[in-house]
This record gives structure tokens, C-alpha cells and sequence, in this order.
């Protein structure tokens, strides 16, 4: 197989589960991390998943194809694939011999030194390569000494891995803020896990125990947009998911997305996307 870990890994305790003889963790336990190679009879697949953590992907030998909501990505020997916290995918490895490096960072070390807002349902290759490979690396090497400076010098690695996912994802910074947005991130959270319910914004207010209108704000403040588009959004995002990885019917699609009707999965797609779940489908299938 390509990739061990298989189930939606969404708090630390079920990275416990991963095969330990093949795991690697440091002794804090901010990251988790994988090398694992083989030969593979016939293409490995593994399902729609997400995980709370942050996922790298080096890919050494063999080729990977990652499916997301926005589309293919193709990762051949040699490339770096970042997929963010909470963002579905689906991994088909060819058959053939392989060797992968594979990365995940705790969403607790991420939340100490920045807004997780700012790596969430992302998904993008590493265009420079080789300082990412070095950082990478340089994490790998120093992740098992106990000296202190060891230490030190490991985190400041990880943080410098950070900070070049964060320019590798061409994130606006003018369009974040620096003060404490742990609020935020759980209700970010919240909604990635409910967005199937009826979660109005006075849902959320009472939830929360903030004001509509100070929710209202936190979406324009962080992500530049409303509640309700963030919403729709969101539930798009999946449905373009479902229509490109399985044969649902639209209607099935609609209801597990979190929509009230076929009729209004229909009119937001063809709003956003300019062509109906239907015509999406066919174009992704052709």
C-alpha cells in the first residue's frame, strides 16, 4: 500500500493507532513521521479522508495521484505534496515499486505559533524543492535527540517547514491578523464537522456564546467572506468531491452535502460553477 494511515484521523489519540513498526514519532509528539517502501502488484488506493494534522508527502520512488475537490495532482519522484489540515482527499498509488516520506504535524504544535486558518483545506505541490527537501530532511535528522539543543534546533526546523508551507501556499497576509484566533479556528472546526446539519449563524451564536454579529465579523476579518457563502462553499466543495469520485445520485449527493433539496444543490453549483452537478460529472467521467 501507498499510504498506512486509512481512517479520518481527526484527535492525536488515534495517530496511536498507526502500525508502530513503520511510525516514528518525536518524544513531544509534534510530529509523526512515516518512510515506508515496497512493491505494489496493482494500483493502491486509499479512500476519501482528512485529518486534523498537517500532511507532507515526499514521494521518492513510484507515482501518486492525490484527487481533491479542486482537482488532480499528479506527484512524481522527486515532488513535495501539502495537504492541509481538514482537507478531503483521496490517494491512488500505481502499481510498481515505491517509496514515500510522509510527515504529520500535531494541530497542537501548529496552533502555538500560528492561526490554523491559514493551512486549512489546502492542497498544493512544493515548487521549490530542494530548500523544502533540506527543511524536511533537517526535521527528519534531528527529531530523535533528547539534548537540548537538539531540541531547539528541531523545533526551529519544524517552525522553519511552517513558514515555507505558508509562502509555498500564497496566502495573503494582509488578510490575516496576528491576535489570538483559537475562537475562530474551533468554530472553523466545528463547521468542517457539521456542515451536513441545519448550522444557522444563530445556531453557531448560541453554540459559541457570541453574537451573531461577532461571528459575522470573524468570517469577514479572517477569510474575507460571510457565514453563509463560507457555508455553501464548504458544501460544494464536497458535492464536487462526491460527483468526482462516485456514482451518487444527485439527489443522495444534495442531502449528504448538507443541502435541503436536489433543486438547491442545483442552482448554488450552476452559480458557482457556471454548469449543473450533472454536466460536472460528465466532464470529469469524459
Amino acid at each position: 500500500m501507498l499510504l498506512v494511515i486509512k481512517m479520518r484521523l481527526i484527535f492525536d489519540e488515534e495517530y496511536e493507532d498507526v502500525d508502530s513498526s513503520i511510525r516514528n514519532y518525536d518524544s513531544n509528539k509534534y510530529c509523526l513521521f512515516i518512510d515506508s517502501a515496497g512493491h505494489n502488484e496493482n494500483k493502491s488506493i486509499i479512500d476519501v479522508h482528512w485529518h486534523e494534522w498537517l500532511e507532507i508527502v515526499h514521494i521518492i520512488d513510484g507515482h501518486m495521484i492525490t484527487m481533491t475537490p479542486e482537482g488532480l495532482f499528479e506527484v512524481n519522484p522527486g515532488d513535495v505534496i501539502v495537504i492541509g489540515m481538514q482537507a478531503l482527499h483521496k490517494m491512488i498509488g500505481n502499481a510498481g515499486n515505491f517509496r514515500f516520506q510522509c510527515l504529520h504535524i500535531n494541530i497542537g504544535f501548529i496552533l502555538q505559533h500560528m492561526p490554523s486558518t491559514l493551512l486549512i483545506d489546502k492542497v498544493f505541490m512544493i515548487k521549490d524543492q530542494k530548500s523544502f527537501i533540506d527543511l524536511f530532511s533537517q526535521v527528519i535528522l534531528k527529531m530523535n535527540h533528547d539534548d537540548i539543543v537538539s531540541q531547539l534546533e528541531y523545533k526551529a526546523s519544524l517552525l522553519s517547514l511552517l513558514s515555507q508551507c505558508l509562502k509555498e501556499s500564497h496566502y495573503d497576509p494582509t488578510s490575516y491578523h496576528h491576535e489570538n484566533n483559537d475562537t475562530f479556528s474551533r468554530i472553523l472546526f466545528y463547521v468542517s464537522t457539521h456542515y451536513r446539519e441545519d448550522i444557522s449563524l444563530q445556531y453557531l451564536s448560541n453554540h459559541f456564546g457570541y453574537t451573531t454579529q461577532h461571528i459575522s465579523l470573524m468570517f469577514k476579518r479572517y477569510l474575507n467572506t460571510n457565514y453563509y457563502t463560507y457555508l455553501t462553499k464548504l458544501r460544494l466543495d464536497r458535492a464536487k468531491f462526491l460527483l468526482m469520485t462516485s456514482q451518487k445520485r444527485i439527489i443522495d449527493i444534495a442531502f449528504e452535502c448538507g443541502f435541503s433539496s436536489e433543486h438547491t444543490l442545483i442552482n448554488h453549483f450552476k452559480k458557482w460553477y457556471g454548469k449543473t452537478p450533472s454536466q460536472y460529472r460528465k466532464q470529469e467521467h469524459s
